[in-house]
């Protein structure tokens, strides 16, 4: 008979991770009587790798002439593309607002018993007969089509919106797109005459993610 309760193996196998990675640097602090400064257990479910070896490498990229060009018509056009994807959010924003709010109204309408205000009225003008009560108006054949519409947002939820075998497609892409987006910060910095100090990853529980130090 197959259980109805989710899995904890996923749980058991992160607090297991995570206590061998913290026993780890207790050990090596004990043994070495010093932690290194490229490895770093900033908290006992963060960890962040810490390099200077690539900032030559990034300083000649963003000063070569060629690649100079590339970056500043690059950055220049990211102003725009910011502003208008911002104005766009905003307007997703606000329509799922709308959606869920129209969601919420129908579903709290339909939990409440239904009141003729009109009854009243045609009584006291002599009598109802014939009176099958009000017309549906515009609003709730409104809410229900808002409501009913495709959600413009979506929430990525492991297990409910994603699919629990997907995450390690998700959590190695969200990497990627990290890396990449501090490399940018990297070379902007180095456009500017601002030096880099360090770059480096992390892991933060399941997050993954990149930082630049200037």
């Amino acid at each position: 008979m197959e259980s109805s309760y989710p899995s904890l193996l996923p749980v058991l196998w992160f607090v297991g991770a995570w206590a061998l990675v913290n026993l780890g640097f207790v050990l090596a602090r004990l043994v070495c009587r010093r932690t290194s400064d490229s490895v770093e257990l900033v908290s006992p479910l963060h960890v962040r790798i810490t390099t200077r070896a690539l900032n030559g490498a990034v300083e000649a990229i963003a000063q070569s002439p060629r690649i100079a060009r590339v970056l500043d018509g690059f950055y220049a056009a990211g102003v725009f593309v910011g502003v208008a994807s911002m104005v766009l959010c905003t307007g997703l924003l606000g329509i799922a607002a709308i959606q869920i709010a129209a969601a919420i109204g129908i579903r709290a309408g339909a939990a409440l018993p239904s009141v003729d205000l009109w009854q009243p009225l045609v009584a006291l003008a002599g009598g109802s007969a014939g009176y099958t009560g009000p017309a549906e108006g515009p609003e709730p054949r409104l809410g229900r089509r808002l409501a009913g519409d495709a959600q413009v947002l979506q929430p990525i939820i492991p297990g409910v919106t994603l699919p629990a075998g997907h995450l390690w497609h998700y959590l190695v892409a969200l990497a990627a797109c990290a890396v990449i987006h501090e490399l940018g910060h990297a070379c902007a910095a180095a456009r500017a005459r601002v030096p880099m100090r360090a770059c480096g990853v992390f892991l933060l529980g399941i997050y993954p993610g990149a930082f630049v130090e200037l």
